[in-house]
C-alpha cells in the first residue's frame, strides 16, 4: 500500500467504503471496484456520487496477486480538489457483508419508496431477505465438511470469504440402493452433493469455472471429477427477482441511504463547509476539528476490524499495542494541530459530522531539521481516472538494468540461494514478510530465509559455464553458505543512489522522477519504524535518516537474505510480545502490518538494532533511474555476453539468474522443451505412488 497520502489540500478523505472487485490488472497494478456500497452498520457519510458507477485504484492495495473476482472489499475514498475519487489503503474484507451489494443498493433505494415497503410486508417471515446465487456441485466425498470446501477453494485459486452459504443435500433413494429390488443390501455413498451460495454472479460464475472437472479422490480410492453448475432457482427466487427489477426502473441509481446522513447545504445549495484545527484524535478511528463557528465536530477516519474493536473494552493495554503501529491511525495522529476544511453532514438524530476533511494549510518539512523528508505531491496533483496505455500508474514497471559488480568490491555477489528456505510466488502468501518468514521460523531448522520475487534459473546451465565446475566440492555452490556467512558479518547492505533527472514518468496530470518514488517507498518504510523527530543525534536512526536524505535504494542491492534469528527479535519488538517464545510465529505476525518492500523494514532495523550500515556504491553501480536493482537478470546477461557492459566475474561467478521469462524466453529452462520433461517427470512420481488424478490431458 501507498504509505501517506498527500497533505497538502489537494486531496481528501471522504469516507470508507465496501464494494466488489470487477477488474484487476496485476501486471500495471492497477484495478476496478463496482458496485460501491457502506455496510448496514457503518457510522459516516454518504458514498459520493462520483463513485455511483465504481471506483478506480492504482497502487496503495494489499491484493494478493490472484485475487479472485468478485471478492468484497475495504478500501477509504479519496477525491481531489475537482472531485474526482480513487480508492486507497485497498484489501480484501476479514468480514464480508451480509447482503449482496447489488441488492442492498437496491434496498437502500427502495427503502425511500412506498412501494418498497409494501413489498416487504408481503415477504414471508421465513424467506430470505437476500437471494444469493447457487451452485450445485456434485461427486463431493462424504467426508468432507465445510472446512474442506473452503480448503479447496483456496487450492482452486477462490477466495473462500465468497461463500456466503452451503447446504449439503440429502441422500436419495437411488444413491443409497434402496429403489431397486426389495432385500437388497444397501449401498453405502461414497460421494453427496452440496448447494453452495456465492456473494454474487461474478463469484459464482468464477466458481463453477475452477469446480467442474476438478478431479477428487474419494475414501475407496478411486478418482472423481467434481461437477459444478449454476442451481436452478425455484419459482418464488424468479418472482421475487422481477419485482427487485421493476421497483428498480422506478427508482433509479442515484438515491443513497439517509439512514447514514444527509448533507448540508448553504442557501445557495452548495455543500455546508467548516473550518477549524484538529483538537483531538481517537485509536478508534475518530478526529474532532474545533471549530470557532460550529464547535467541535466529530468525522471517522478510519475503521478497526472487529477483533480490534472488542480489544478496546476488553484489554486496552493490548489495543493501544496494536493499533499505534497502523498506518492509518499514525495519519490520523499526524493531522493533530494542523488547520483543516471539510464538509458537514448530519446524522438522522440531528448530530453533525465531518466529511472530505482536507488540511488547508500545508506544513512544509524541513529535512535538515527532522531528517525524514517528506514527499510532498505537487498542489495540483491528482489522481489520473485511467492509467495511461502501457504505463503502469503509480510506479514504473521493470527498472532497467544496472552493472552488477559486486565481485569486484570483494563482496559476495547477490545471488545465494543454496540451502535456504525459499517461498516462490506461485504461493502468493508467502511472498508476504511475516508470513513466509514466519512459517520458515515455524519450522525451526533453517538459519537464513530467502522470498523470491522473479522466475529463476541457473546462471551455469544458461552462460557458457560448467555446471559441474559450479556443484563440485570446491565450486561456488558448495561455498554458498560460507559466503551468505561472510557477507552477514560484514553488516553492510549495499545501495545507489537514485537520480533525479535519469527518467521522468509522466502520469498525465502530474510528474515524478524515479528519485521521487523511490523516496516515497524509503520513507514509508522508516516512518514504519521511527516516528518523525524522534530520532536524536549519535542514535542509530541517524543511519536511516541518512539513507533517506540521499535517497539510497538497497532492495535487492544484495540478494534479500533474512537472518532468521534477527527475524525473530525484530517480530517480537514489532508484535510487543513478552515473557517466553510463542508457540507459533504464525500466530505472532497475524497483528504486524508491513509496509511495501518489507525487506527495506528488515534492512533498516539492523541499522536500528543490530550494528548493519549502508555502503554506497554509486560510484561503481552510478546512479540508478529509479531503484538500484544490481541482480543479474536476463536482460544484464544478455548485455554482458555482447560486450554491452564489462565481463561478469569468473573468480565469484553469479549463481542465479532473475527474470528468465524476459528477452522472449532466451535463458530460460529449455522453454515448452523442458516443461514436457517436467511434465514427465510429474506423471511418473504420480504413477510410483499409484495416483490417477493427472494425467497427460489434465497435467498441463
Amino acid at each position: 500500500m501507498e504509505g501517506t497520502n498527500p497533505t497538502d489540500g489537494s486531496e481528501a478523505f471522504v469516507t470508507y467504503g465496501r464494494g466488489l472487485l470487477k477488474i484487476f490488472n496485476t501486471g500495471k497494478n492497477f484495478g476496478f471496484i463496482s458496485p460501491v456500497f457502506k455496510g448496514e452498520d457503518h457510522e459516516g457519510p454518504p458514498l459520493p456520487s462520483s463513485v455511483d458507477e465504481g471506483i478506480w485504484f492504482f497502487g496503495n492495495h494489499s491484493l494478493p496477486m490472484r485475487a479472485s473476482l468478485g471478492v468484497e472489499l475495504t478500501f477509504e475514498i479519496w477525491e481531489n480538489s475537482q472531485g474526482k475519487a480513487q480508492a486507497r489503503s485497498v484489501q480484501v474484507t476479514s468480514e464480508p457483508s451480509a447482503v449482496v451489494p447489488v441488492e442492498q443498493k437496491q434496498e437502500v433505494q427502495h427503502q425511500v419508496q412506498h412501494q418498497h415497503s409494501k413489498r416487504n410486508q408481503n415477504l414471508h417471515p421465513n424467506e430470505p431477505r437476500v437471494i444469493y446465487p447457487s451452485v450445485y456441485v456434485s461427486d463431493v466425498p462424504v467426508e468432507w465438511n465445510e472446512a474442506a470446501i473452503r480448503k479447496l477453494h483456496r487450492q482452486l485459486g477462490l477466495n473462500p470469504d465468497i461463500i456466503m452459504g452451503l447446504k449439503f443435500l440429502p441422500f436419495t433413494e437411488v444413491s443409497l440402493g434402496l429403489a431397486g429390488t426389495k432385500g437388497e443390501k444397501q449401498a453405502t455413498p461414497v460421494t453427496g452433493s452440496v448447494i453452495l451460495r456465492y456473494v454474487n454472479e461474478e463469484a459464482a460464475n468464477a466458481a463453477v469455472e475452477r469446480l467442474k472437472g476438478h478431479p477428487i479422490q474419494t475414501s475407496s480410492g478411486v478418482t472423481k471429477h467434481l461437477g459444478a453448475k449454476h442451481a436452478t432457482p425455484p419459482k418464488w427466487v424468479v418472482q421475487r427477482k422481477a419485482q427487485e427489477d421493476e421497483a428498480k426502473k422506478v427508482t433509479g441509481h442515484h438515491i443513497f441511504d439517509k439512514s447514514h446522513g444527509q448533507k448540508l447545504k448553504t442557501s445557495e445549495g452548495q455543500s455546508q463547509k467548516v473550518s477549524g484545527i484538529v483538537h483531538r484524535v481517537s485509536m478508534a478511528g475518530y478526529g474532532v476539528i474545533k471549530s470557532p463557528e460550529w464547535g467541535e465536530i466529530l468525522w471517522r477516519q478510519f475503521e478497526l476490524p472487529t477483533n480490534l474493536r472488542c480489544l478496546q473494552f476488553t484489554d486496552r493495554a493490548k489495543f493501544i499495542g496494536q493499533v499505534e503501529h497502523r498506518e492509518e491511525y499514525r495519519r490520523l495522529k499526524d493531522m493533530v494541530g494542523k488547520q483543516v476544511d471539510a464538509e458537514l453532514y448530519k446524522l438522522p438524530d440531528g448530530q453533525l459530522r465531518a466529511s472530505h476533511v482536507r488540511v488547508s494549510r500545508p506544513v512544509l518539512e524541513n529535512v535538515d531539521d527532522e531528517g525524514m523528508p517528506a514527499l510532498e505531491g505537487q498542489a495540483d496533483e491528482e489522481p489520473p481516472s485511467f492509467p495511461p496505455v502501457g504505463m503502469m500508474p503509480f510506479g514504473p514497471g521493470m527498472p532497467p538494468f544496472m552493472d552488477p559488480s559486486f565481485a569486484m568490491m570483494g563482496m559476495p555477489p547477490p545471488w545465494a540461494m543454496g540451502s535456504l528456505a525459499v517461498s516462490h510466488k506461485l504461493h502468493e502468501k508467502y511472498k508476504i514478510f511475516g508470513i513466509g518468514l514466519a512459517a520458515m521460523m515455524d519450522i525451526g531448522k533453517e538459519e537464513y530465509g530467502l522470498m523470491m520475487d522473479s522466475e529463476i534459473g541457473i546462471y551455469a546451465m544458461r552462460a557458457e559455464a560448467s555446471s559441474d565446475e559450479a556443484c563440485g566440492a570446491d565450486g561456488t555452490w558448495s561455498k554458498l553458505l560460507n559466503r551468505i556467512q561472510a557477507f552477514e558479518r560484514r553488516k553492510v547492505w549495499p545501495g545507489a543512489r537514485v537520480s533525479p533527472t535519469l527518467t521522468t514518468y509522466d502520469f498525465g496530470s502530474f510528474k515524478k522522477s524515479g528519485r521521487d518514488y523511490d523516496l516515497h517507498l524509503l520513507r514509508e518504510n522508516a516512518r514504519y519504524l521511527v516516528e518523525k523527530g524522534r530520532c536524536q543525534p549519535e542514535q542509530p536512526c541517524q543511519k536511516v535518516e541518512n539513507q533517506l536524505k540521499k535517497v539510497i535504494w538497497t532492495w535487492w542491492t544484495e540478494l534479500p537474505i533474512v537472518r532468521l534469528e534477527v527475524a525473530k527479535r525484530m517480530m517480537v519488538q514489532l508484535s510487543r510480545q513478552s515473557g517466553p517464545g510463542p508457540i507459533s510465529w504464525r500466530a505472532v505476525t497475524q497483528n504486524i502490518f508491513f509496509p511495501r518492500f518489507e525487506h527495506v523494514v528488515y534492512q533498516m532495523w539492523c541499522m536500528l538494532y543490530e550494528g548493519w550500515d549502508i555502503q554506497d556504491v554509486t560510484n561503481i553501480t552510478l546512479e540508478a533511474k529509479w531503484g538500484s536493482y544490481l541482480e543479474v537478470s536476463s536482460e544484464a546477461l544478455s548485455k554482458a555476453q555482447s560486450g554491452k557492459i564489462m565481463a561478469l566475474s569468473k573468480e565469484e561467478p553469479p549463481l542465479i539468474l532473475f527474470h528468465v521469462d524476459m528477452l522472449d524466453l532466451r535463458y530460460s529452462a529449455g522453454g515448452h522443451d523442458y516443461k514436457v520433461l517436467w511434465e514427465d517427470l510429474v506423471l511418473a512420481l504420480l504413477k510410483l505412488h499409484n495416483r490417477t488424478d493427472y494425467s497427460e490431458e489434465n497435467i498441463h
